[in-house]
């Protein structure tokens, strides 16, 4: 299929053509658990809620439920730098890499991104 018929085809459908496929603007959730940095029986886990519109994440939240005062101490900072590191960017853009020194909450985050790509593409 030609590329200017994927075009229309987006248009016409509410989908937004991205780098890897069209996206439908509106807002997804998923839940991330991964292993916190204290060796805990309990996981971590974190929440993550975007918005898209016109090919573009333009909202993003990060819910973190920690096991750990050193945890919750992570995921707060992630938190307090992921809109500043995400938004205006497609979701092809939107992996970071040990943000605010946050690394696990950064992998966690790239899989909820991961997942949030798939269900945007419908």
């Amino acid at each position: 299929m030609q590329e200017g018929t994927l075009e229309a085809q987006a248009r016409g459908s509410g989908e937004r053509l991205g780098p890897a496929g069209p996206y439908t603007d509106g807002s997804y959730q998923d839940a991330q658990t991964y292993k916190g940095v204290d060796e805990l029986p309990s996981d971590d886990s974190i929440d993550v809620s975007v918005t898209l519109s016109g090919g573009a994440i333009t909202d993003v939240t990060v819910t973190g439920h920690a096991a750990s005062d050193t945890s919750e101490d992570y995921i707060q900072r992630f938190s307090s730098k992921i809109k500043g590191a995400v938004v205006g960017k497609s979701i092809e853009q939107a992996h970071v890499t040990a943000l605010a020194g946050a690394s696990k909450t950064s992998a966690a985050f790239n899989s909820a991104i991961d997942s949030i790509a798939e269900q945007a593409r419908g």
